[in-house]
């Protein structure tokens, strides 16, 4: 039996635990949690697009080899932008690039007719370039998003990839490095040491946020994201219309070259660089290098405030008119 003037730590009087917690220190030890995740996430995130921009930048180097070499062992031309491939047997464009080949093993492997053996698929300059830069993960960039998957990728037409592989989010410089497709100006394909005069300065392939042929996402979102397009359109080579680029008149543009203030991507009509990078957008060199750069940078070759075409059209031209 207790002592009659000791309490029995049994009892609902008896003594707190001196080891509990009160509810004012959990409350400080949870606020303290919340507070190092509001910090550390923001790094978080910026770790996984550093990350991304990394894995990025290695796919444009290991394009940029496949340029090279294609270049190299086609005397000097570059691949063009759009050619045909019509199964079951030839794979052709206007500039007259030789090659022969034949999908019925890609088709019978994936299960298909061979009534799609028949129809005429459009190759672009993936398909060019695979044979010289072979990985698949070489062509689609890390840092599309889901919406972006969704409208930016195509299947290589490529014999040996066809139907196993997708490529997307990055362009090519077709107004002035090659082009094929078009029935209103000749084919066109430019060479090293002719039309490439600058080539650590040229841009050939780079991240590419397509087109949003004149509306705002999530309407015009996004097309054509397999070619990337200089500010100003061009006149000698290319398609040579002003369809799909700014300043050019009424008619064919909504937009007003004026209006778009130098390093911006509102364009409604230009496939113009993603920004995707932090902030910058990856590109491929003529010679073969690839660095990140700003959308002002790259619209500006001379640093003067106005749009040129100085690292687009191989010369390093910076007139501010058309070319």
């Amino acid at each position: 039996m207790g002592h009659p003037y000791r309490p029995n730590p049994s009892t609902p009087h008896s003594r707190p635990n001196p080891h509990a917690f009160t509810l004012v220190e959990l409350l400080v030890v949870v606020s303290i949690i919340a507070l190092l995740i509001a910090i550390l996430l923001p790094a978080l995130g910026r770790a996984r697009e550093m990350a991304k921009t990394t894995v990025n930048l290695a796919n444009l180097k290991g394009l940029g080899f496949g340029v090279a070499m294609y270049q190299f062992e086609n005397d000097g031309y570059f691949f063009v932008h759009e050619g045909n491939y019509n199964a079951p047997g030839t794979f052709s464009d206007d500039t007259k690039i030789s090659g022969t080949f034949s999908d019925t093993a890609d088709l019978e492997a994936a299960g298909m007719s061979n009534a799609d053996a028949t129809k005429s698929r459009r190759a672009h300059w993936p398909d060019y370039v695979y044979e010289y830069a072979s990985s698949p993960k070489f062509y689609k960039s890390p840092m599309l998003s889901s919406v972006e998957l969704a409208n930016f990728t195509v299947n290589f037409v490529k014999p040996g990839v066809y139907t196993k592989h997708k490529w997307g989010g990055y362009g090519y410089n077709f107004q002035f490095m090659g082009r094929a497709w078009s029935s209103t100006a000749p084919a066109y394909r430019a060479k090293m040491d002719r039309d490439v005069l600058k080539p650590s300065t040229t841009i050939v392939i780079a991240d590419s946020a397509g087109s949003r042929k004149g509306a705002a996402p999530p309407g015009g979102l996004m097309s054509n994201s397999y070619v990337v397009d200089p500010p100003l359109y061009t006149i000698t080579t290319g398609a040579q219309t002003g369809k799909y680029y700014q300043g050019v008149n009424a008619a064919n543009s909504d937009d007003d070259l004026a209006t778009v203030a130098l390093g911006s991507s509102d364009w409604k009509w230009r496939c113009f660089p993603a920004p995707r990078n932090l902030g910058k957008a990856g590109f491929v060199f003529a010679d073969g290098h690839a660095e990140t750069k700003t959308l002002k940078e790259i619209d500006d070759f001379n640093g003067d405030g106005i749009y040129d075409n100085g690292y687009w059209n191989g010369t390093g031209d910076c007139a501010p008119t058309p070319r």
